[in-house]
C-alpha cells in the first residue's frame, strides 16, 4: 500500500528577512514582462478593429487561422528560456513537447490540446503545473522558480526621528524591518520586487500604535543588484479606515487584513483594531492607489476549510464586506496513488459558483528534492487525473514503488467579479496566486478594483 503523508510544501521561496523582521506583504508572487505582478485581464480586444475612414483594402483575404495554445514562463523581467512544456489530449496522452524560447513561450499549433503542463526546476525544487480544460487561443502563464534570487537592496533614510516614537516599521515589496534610528536596509528579491517599488515607513510606539507615516513611491532598484538610496518624504498623521463586516454571526471569529497598494505593490497594514464586527486600520494618507481589505474564516482543526472575502477599492474612510457572500466550504481532499505516475487528486465541496481552482500536492521523487504537482481546474469539478509525461520528464515524476509518499492536497477555488469565466482564470491564475498554496492563505494584491472570494482546504501546521 502506498503511503499517504501529511506533507505541506514550503511557501513561495522569498528569503526570510532577518533582524527584527515581521510578516511579508501580500504581493501576489506573479510577474509580467516589466517585473510587475500579472493581473487578471477580464477584457479582450475587438476582433474587427478598424478606423471608420480607412480605405478598403485590395489585399488578398487572410489565410485561415491555425489553432494555437501557448505556455509562457516568466522570471522577474523577461521570459524564461529552456523550460519543458508538454501538451496533452483529453485522455492525458502526450501530443507535443517543446522547450520555451527566449521570450519564455512554447507554442503548440494544430489540434487543440485539452491539457498543458510546464516543468519548472530550481535548486532543490521540481514543480509540475498542469492546466486542464485548455482551449484554442489560451496563453497560460506561470512564474519561473528561483524567486529568491537577490536584486540588491534599498538603503532607506527617514526624514527625522518622530517625537515619542519607540520604533519604525520600514516596509517594501519583499517584507518589513524594524529599526530604531533614521536608516534601514531593505533586501530585494526576484520573487517580489519590481523595477520600481514603493517604500512606506510607520513611526510606532513600542506597543505598536502608529503615530505617523512617511513614504516614497516608485523607487528604482539598482541596475547591478547593488544598493539603491531611498529618502522618504515628510511625516504625516495616520488616516483611519473602518472596514465593517455585515451579517457576521455571533461567536464567529475572523482574521482581518489590509493591503495598501501603490504602483501595483501591496504593503500590509498590521494596525487592525477590532471593534465587534468592525475593524479600524490606520492608513498612510496619500500613499495608496487602492486599498484591499480582506477577512478570512477558518472551519476545522488540523485539516481546515478556509474562506476569504476581499474587496479592492479606491482609498476611502469606510468599506463593507458581506459575510453572507462567502463561498461554500471545501471540506476535504485526497490523492489516489494507485497509478503513481498518474495519480488522481480529488476534493469535496461545491465549487460551481467559482471561476476555477488550484489543487496542489507534494510527493516523493527519485531523490531528496522537493517535489510538487499543481493542477488548474474548472469550476464545478471534484477530481483531476495527472496526464502522461514524455521520457524527458522522468526526473519530475513520483517514484513508481510502494514507498512513495503523497501529501494531502491543498485546494483553492476563486470567484472574482472582474473575471468573466474559467478561461480568464485559467490563463492567469498560477502567475497571480503564486506557486505554493498553504494554510493561512491571504489574498495577493489584485490588479483591479472589485470583489474576490476564495474557498480552500489546507493542512494546518502544528
Amino acid at each position: 500500500m502506498r503511503k499517504l503523508a501529511y506533507l505541506v510544501a514550503p511557501s513561495a521561496a522569498v528569503l526570510a528577512l532577518i533582524a527584527c523582521q515581521d510578516d511579508a506583504p501580500g504581493n501576489g508572487g506573479g510577474f509580467s514582462l516589466d517585473g510587475g505582478p500579472i493581473g487578471f485581464d477580464a477584457s479582450s480586444p475587438p476582433t474587427d478593429a478598424t478606423f471608420p475612414d480607412a480605405p478598403a483594402s485590395d489585399a488578398e483575404p487572410d489565410a485561415p487561422v491555425v489553432p494555437a495554445v501557448s505556455v509562457t514562463v516568466l522570471d522577474a523581467k523577461s521570459g524564461k528560456a529552456g523550460v519543458r512544456v508538454v501538451f496533452h489530449d483529453a485522455a492525458g496522452e502526450v501530443i507535443d513537447t517543446k522547450l520555451t524560447g527566449a521570450d519564455g513561450k512554447a507554442v503548440h499549433t494544430g489540434v487543440t490540446p485539452a491539457m498543458a503542463s510546464a516543468l519548472l526546476e530550481s535548486e532543490g525544487r521540481r514543480r509540475i503545473y498542469t492546466w486542464t480544460g485548455v482551449e484554442d487561443g489560451d496563453d497560460l502563464r506561470v512564474r519561473a522558480e528561483g524567486g529568491d534570487a537577490p536584486l540588491g537592496d534599498y538603503l532607506v533614510t527617514l526624514p527625522t526621528l518622530y517625537e515619542n516614537a519607540g520604533m519604525y516599521r520600514v516596509s517594501g515589496p519583499c517584507g518589513n524591518v524594524f529599526v530604531y534610528g533614521t536608516g534601514a536596509s531593505l533586501p530585494l528579491y526576484e520573487g517580489c520586487a519590481r523595477a520600481q517599488n514603493p517604500v512606506l515607513v510607520t513611526a510606532r510606539t513600542f506597543s505598536g500604535t502608529p503615530l505617523a507615516h512617511a513614504f516614497k513611491k516608485a523607487s528604482p532598484i539598482s541596475a547591478d543588484a547593488g544598493t539603491a538610496s531611498v529618502v522618504v518624504g515628510a511625516w504625516a498623521p495616520p488616516s483611519p479606515l473602518t472596514v465593517s463586516v455585515a451579517g457576521l454571526p455571533a461567536q464567529v471569529s475572523f482574521n482581518p487584513t489590509l493591503l495598501e497598494i501603490s504602483g501595483g505593490v501591496g504593503i500590509d497594514n498590521p494596525t487592525a483594531s477590532i471593534e465587534g464586527s468592525s475593524v479600524v486600520f490606520q492608513t498612510a494618507a496619500g500613499f495608496a492607489d487602492a486599498h484591499q481589505a480582506s477577512i478570512s474564516v477558518r472551519d476545522g482543526g488540523s485539516f481546515a476549510s478556509q474562506r476569504t472575502l476581499t474587496r479592492r477599492f479606491a482609498p476611502a474612510a469606510t468599506a463593507t464586506l458581506d459575510y453572507a457572500t462567502l463561498l461554500p466550504l471545501v471540506t476535504g481532499a485526497s490523492v489516489d496513488p494507485t497509478t503513481p505516475r498518474r495519480p488522481v487528486v480529488s476534493w469535496e465541496g461545491s465549487t460551481a459558483s467559482t471561476d476555477g481552482g488550484l489543487v496542489q500536492f507534494s510527493f516523493g521523487g527519485p531523490d531528496n528534492l522537493d517535489y510538487e504537482w499543481t493542477f488548474v481546474v474548472a469550476p464545478g469539478t471534484n477530481s483531476a487525473t495527472a496526464p502522461a509525461m514524455p521520457v524527458e520528464a522522468e526526473a519530475f515524476l513520483p517514484v513508481d514503488d510502494d514507498e512513495t509518499f503523497f501529501g494531502v492536497p491543498r485546494v483553492l477555488f476563486v470567484e472574482a467579479d472582474v473575471l468573466p469565466a474559467y478561461a480568464a482564470f485559467r490563463g492567469q491564475s498560477v502567475a497571480t496566486f503564486g506557486g505554493d498554496l498553504h494554510a493561512g492563505f491571504s489574498a495577493p494584491a489584485f490588479p483591479a478594483n472589485g470583489t474576490y472570494r476564495t474557498t480552500g482546504f489546507f493542512l494546518v501546521p502544528l
